[in-house]
């Protein structure tokens, strides 16, 4: 027998960037004459852990006072990309504020932007 990424998912693996190491590993493991169960077993205990996001959205936020239809729109559509972002396990705050940019919806009116601001942990960090 041969290990390849199509055994890996094949044994119920997802696929990512550990498959070449397992792969390899579990190869020289079956030279070195381990069965394919426990070879598989390695494989398992080595799975990178899955990073799921949060249920929840992290509190975030709003420093911006919609004055008109147009504002009110653009504020709804950034809150709900917010709370998709408040949900990364990596980011720890976030808030909503006034944006120096502005864009063109007329040839004659600009309207402002909002964008959020958010705060995350270092991935190497271990505290919270």
């Amino acid at each position: 027998m041969t290990i390849d990424g199509n055994t890996l998912i094949a044994w119920g693996f997802k696929p990512g960037r550990w498959f070449n190491d397992a792969i390899n590993d579990g190869n020289a493991l079956l030279k070195q004459g381990w069965s394919e169960e426990a070879v598989r077993e390695i494989i398992a205990e080595r799975q990178p852990a899955e990073i799921q996001p949060r249920t929840n959205a992290l509190p975030f936020n709003v420093f911006l006072d919609p004055e008109t239809d147009d504002e009110a729109e653009n504020l709804a559509g950034v809150v709900q990309h917010m709370d998709v972002l408040m949900r990364v396990p990596v980011v720890t705050a976030g808030a909503v504020m006034p944006d120096a940019c502005t864009r063109p919806t007329s040839a004659a009116r600009w309207r402002s932007r909002s964008s959020g601001a958010i705060w995350i942990r270092p991935a190497c960090s271990t505290s919270p």
